[in-house]
């Protein structure tokens, strides 16, 4: 009879109980667990039950996980309503569940690693027909459940991490390499900031229908979008999240097109194209299916359920675990945040600000969150953004690695010939860099196929005479 593996009734039973008495902390649980943690069927039930309770904006409380639970035929199994009860009030607290839930994820590697060796030592008993292959698929599939743990939980001794940091700087001396980050395919904005860096949050904050989720596009294109249709090429992206929040997954991928295959949108819109930019059309389509790209387009969501189901994203493999990432969302004001009530819109802002730049850095990857600006910069003779313009927090400014504003200065200009000298110029302005200089960035907009450029010399000093 085979013995049972490692867990623990009570750090599971004070986990989901905890959870109950403070809602809240299932996303600090879920950033650090995932679906095996739980060793019992009744518990891994309740648990799913917690998960769906919460990505439907619901309470955790014994009633709606009795309901819920019914509905997914699993009431049985975790003993009914009053099963549920004697779960919250027995273990009631909050207090120590982060540490309990590190001590499901370590039983949870042990249960892996168990279950692996026993899988070994099955296929071991019998002949195998290439040992030196097995050996290496052993040894690989260990070394990929044991990558990245760390002794007592998330804390890491510093002597290690210097030697990372330092190995990092000697690195980048050595290949003498400019972009560091995530290169965004604008190559003045590149040099300022030696590319998006992972931990940071960049805001990309401009007026309506200055071009903010144009330009987020155009980059997410050029970080996650594969050159060829080829295995290392799609290989060598960079995995995107999109959380659109105003366009649809459909739209969204439509203007992703025309960027892409440089066709027109209207044309596109109203089914005219002709047979060569079809053709521009499929070929784009074929690389951005090979792109590792996910969009979620929910309305109203909130940050603490972008985190979660990032992290998913992680846990599960689909993106590398210690890779770059990039994270956009469009845009931050249409977003929500943890609690159900906030005393002022401004305080719901700045905790959505400190939500992305944590997911930031707890994802090692970049946030580009879209932002509008006041209307005060309408209203300024020149048009050009502040940091004072940001909408709603001071807090944005504060959480914000990097600020970039979009200008289109045609916008703001009446007089018909002064308007067609500045058509198609944009203006990138970084107004805030944490690690490095601010500076305006010249670039040329293509209003028909919403793309942004690189701009010619000729186009940021006049034609040469």
């Amino acid at each position: 009879m085979t013995s049972p593996l490692p867990h623990s009734r009570e750090s599971e039973a004070a986990v989901l109980a905890g959870i109950m008495l403070r809602n809240d902390t299932i996303h600090d649980v879920a950033a650090a667990i995932g679906d095996d943690a739980f060793y019992l069927p009744s518990h891994a039930a309740i648990w799913r039950a917690m998960l769906r309770l919460s990505e439907a904006g619901k309470p955790i409380d014994p009633v709606t996980l009795e309901y819920d639970l019914r509905g997914h035929d699993e009431l049985g199994l975790v003993g009914g309503l009053e099963g549920l009860g004697l779960l919250s009030g027995h273990w009631a607290s909050s207090a120590n569940v982060r540490h309990h839930a590190a001590q499901l994820r370590e039983q949870a590697d042990v249960r892996a690693l168990a279950k692996l060796g026993r899988e070994l030592a099955d296929v071991g008993a019998d002949p195998i027909a290439d040992p030196k292959a097995f050996v290496a698929d052993a040894t690989a599939r260990i070394s990929a459940l044991t990558a990245g743990q760390t002794i007592a939980g998330d804390l890491t001794q510093i002597g290690r991490s210097v030697y990372d940091a330092f190995k990092e700087i000697t690195d980048r001396a050595k290949s003498k390499i400019e972009v560091t980050g995530i290169p965004t395919g604008f190559v003045d904005f590149d040099a300022l900031t030696s590319g998006m860096q992972a931990g940071d949050l960049v805001l990309l904050a401009a007026r309506p229908s200055m071009g903010k989720t144009a330009m987020a596009l155009n980059i997410l294109r050029h970080a996650c979008v594969p050159r060829f249709p080829d295995a290392d090429a799609v290989a060598a992206c960079t995995p995107g999240v999109v959380f659109s929040l105003e366009m649809t997954t459909s739209q969204l991928i439509e203007r992703m097109l025309c960027d892409g295959a440089q066709v027109d949108s209207q044309k596109l819109r109203v089914g005219k194209v002709i047979e060569s930019e079809f053709r521009d059309l499929v070929r784009h389509a074929d690389l951005l299916h090979r792109a590792p790209i996910w969009v979620d387009s929910t309305s109203g969501q909130k940050i603490d359920d972008m985190r979660r189901k990032v992290s998913r994203l992680r846990k599960r493999g689909a993106i590398p675990k210690d890779g770059k990432l990039l994270i956009v969302v469009d845009y931050l004001q249409l977003c929500r945040g943890g609690k159900k009530k906030y005393d002022s819109r401004e305080q719901e802002i700045s905790d959505i600000s400190q939500g992305l730049k944590n997911m930031a850095k707890d994802e090692n990857g970049v946030v580009l969150a879209l932002s509008q600006l006041g209307r005060d910069v309408d209203k300024r003779p020149d048009h050009t953004p502040q940091l004072a313009d940001l909408r709603e927090s001071g807090t944005l400014e504060q959480d914000a690695d990097t600020i970039a504003f979009i200008v289109r200065r045609e916008r703001y200009v009446a007089d018909e010939a002064e308007r067609k000298e500045l058509e198609g110029k944009a203006e990138l302005i970084i107004g805030k860099q944490r690690k490095g200089p601010t500076g305006t960035v010249h670039l040329t907009y293509r209003g028909k196929y919403t793309r942004f450029e690189n701009a010619a010399a000729d186009d940021i000093f006049g034609a040469a005479a």
